[in-house]
């Protein structure tokens, strides 16, 4: 399901206006440019598979299981190979067009690898907390205990 949001919303957009090698600056581009379901849909993921998240791995298989950050999650819940584009050198292109994230949206987000507030790695909802300052999307609190 997932695939298809992000396969319509790709298809559309390269429908809606030409490709050109540079994105438009960041003043060009408005919230109707995100990708918010895949965006939920991976905070959703990220909210019951917390031990598949790590904002400072690209994608790891060194436990026993795929580990992806927000980017990486990006790419493998749009049914591409994070591993694959891992040695890429638009990987992080790619799944910043796949979420339709601005440049400094993206580096908000792709790079937010530590929460200042704590020193360590930020928890869901601290990174929802971001999300929500970079983007505007906004969350629905979760019960106690959550995220």
């Amino acid at each position: 399901m997932l695939l298809d949001l992000i396969d319509r919303y790709v298809f559309n957009r390269v429908r809606s206006r030409r490709r050109t090698a540079t994105r438009p600056p960041a003043a060009q581009l408005n919230y109707a440019d995100l990708n918010v379901p895949a965006i939920r849909a991976i905070v959703a993921y990220i909210e019951h598979n917390t031990g598949s998240w790590n904002q400072r791995t690209w994608y790891s298989t060194n436990v026993g299981r795929p580990v992806m950050c927000f980017g990486g999650l990006a790419m493998h819940l749009a049914g591409r190979s994070p591993s694959y584009h891992a040695e890429q050198a638009n990987a992080g292109r790619t799944a910043q067009d796949l979420l339709g994230l601005t440049d400094d949206q993206a580096m908000a987000l792709f790079y937010y690898t530590f929460d200042p507030a704590t020193g360590a790695h930020p928890t869901v909802a601290a990174f929802k907390q971001r999300i929500t300052a970079v983007t505007g999307i906004v969350f629905e609190p979760q019960e106690p205990g959550r995220g």
